[in-house]
This record gives structure tokens, sequence and C-alpha cells, in this order.
């Protein structure tokens, strides 16, 4: 962080701002890259950092999102659309971006299909259930 001990210059808390921005783009670009490169913990690592620096990004949500899913963390995937759909909402009155309901409604379908499971939404918890049949 620029000068952090420095809290009262105008000018150095918009650079610190705007330093802070240039790098949370420079982690999600690693993050892209080291993705579709197939370093997927390498990816999760620069993801998470980013998510430490600005949570409150919807870009950052969805990088983070698309490297647990290939990663195989699905319950993680989920808990990152909620909580992005929750700060969008409840802190800047927006919808989520189509694209990030796609990647939930993937993973959702990718767990009914693969393991033949009901799935119960309710209050931004999910329930999956065993579908059983006798």
């Amino acid at each position: 962080e620029l000068l952090p001990s420095e809290y009262k210059n105008t000018y150095i808390i918009q650079k610190r701002l705007e330093y802070k921005h240039k790098i949370v783009n420079a982690l999600i670009s690693a993050s892209d890259r080291l993705l579709g490169r197939g370093e997927i913990q390498k990816a999760l690592w620069f993801a998470n950092r980013a998510f430490s620096l600005d949570n409150k990004r919807e870009d950052v949500y969805m990088i983070l999102m698309q490297i647990q899913i290939a990663a195989g963390q699905r319950t993680p995937a989920i808990n990152t659309y909620f909580a992005c759909k929750k700060f969008l909402d409840e802190e800047l009155g927006l919808s989520i971006s189509s694209k990030m309901v796609g990647m939930y409604n993937k993973i959702i379908n990718d767990i009914k299909t693969d393991y033949n499971y009901d799935i119960m939404i309710r209050y931004n918890s999910i329930y999956i259930f065993r579908n059983i049949c006798w």
C-alpha cells in the first residue's frame, strides 16, 4: 500500500486507490491467463489475492468463481455466487450479471445430472438431496 500512514493528503489517497485498482486488474489478468494454461492452483491463489484486496468488484467474484469451478470446488463457487449476489443487491441495488447466473446454473445442473440429486435453495443456502429409487 502506498504510504499507509498518510491519511490526510488527498493526492496520496487518490493514488493509493488508483494503484490498488491496477494491482487488482493485474491479479485478475494473471488468474485468467493461468486458468487458460490449466494452472488451476496458481490461478486460484491470484484470484483469492485479488478478492482479499477488493471484494467490491463483480469481475473479482467472477474470476474466482470460474477458477473454483475449474478446480472442482462447487460449494465454494456457489458461496462466491451468493456473496456476490448479496453484495450487489444490498450494497448497490444491482442485479447479478447473466454470466454469473449462467455459471451458477451450470453448477446446479451438473450436480443434478452427474449425481442424480435434487437441489433446494432456501435463504441463500443450498440443500442437496440424493434421489433414491427403490
